[in-house]
């Protein structure tokens, strides 16, 4: 199993000077450092780190992972960062993590790693425009994934922790290559739902996870972290 950990981004709703995944979240520890603690600890060794903004502060503090650079972090999204991961690595069973969430490790992640399926963790929520949602339909399958579903018709938020498993690497790799520099990953996602792909949703349920975009997520993460 591989993990990429998106974090190329600029972070300009915070505005930091330094890249989000590197802020402190509690004494000792960033966001980065966090993800990497709970990776290694189940046992993940291959990690690959797309940068992009100031991205020298990142790799001087983290020089054993595997880095990918995004030229182009200013003027793209998570899309297209995560197709040029695809594309510097082997087929593989792949986590999937956003740079700015911060979770604790729980029974959920392992669960998350070892299930044989594509998988979107996510949290039952009152979701609203900025939110990341997952819809489901009656039978409770994922139909759909996209800050663009109506709030009242998902489910809850996903909290920017995949899993796709090795089978469906280069259906990833192609819907990741046909998104505009605009898009957010998580559409390939949903053109791989749409030609039949199955993801199932893992409720988090209690645990604590964060992603952070906004001050104001920054203060509730210091408060708990």
């Amino acid at each position: 199993m591989k993990a990429i950990i998106l974090a190329a981004g600029v972070g300009r709703r915070l505005k930091t000077p330094i890249p989000k995944t590197l802020i402190e979240v509690k004494t000792g520890q960033t966001f980065i450092s966090n993800i990497l603690e709970i990776l290694r600890s189940e046992g993940i060794r291959e990690i690959v780190c797309v940068v992009g903004y100031k991205k020298e502060l990142i790799m001087e503090k983290h020089p054993d992972l595997l880095y990918v650079y995004n030229p182009r972090f200013a003027f793209t999204n998570t899309g297209v960062s995560l197709h040029l991961a695809l594309n510097s690595i082997e087929p593989d069973d792949l986590l999937i993590i956003n740079g700015d969430v911060y979770f604790r490790k729980a029974a959920w992640f392992n669960k998350l790693i070892t299930t044989d399926a594509n998988i979107i963790a996510a949290k039952k929520v009152v979701c609203g425009d900025e939110e990341v949602k997952v819809q489901l339909d009656e039978n409770g399958r994922v139909v759909d994934i996209s800050k663009n579903i109506l709030p009242e018709k998902a489910y809850g938020e996903a909290v920017g922790v995949y899993k796709i498993k090795k089978s469906c690497f280069p259906v990833l790799n192609k819907f990741t290559s046909l998104l505009n520099d605009d898009d957010f990953y998580e559409k390939a996602f949903s053109l791989m739902i749409e030609n039949g792909e199955e993801f199932r949703l893992l409720d988090i349920d209690s645990s604590f996870c964060i992603e952070v975009d906004f001050p104001e997520d920054l203060e509730i993460l210091k408060k708990k972290a």
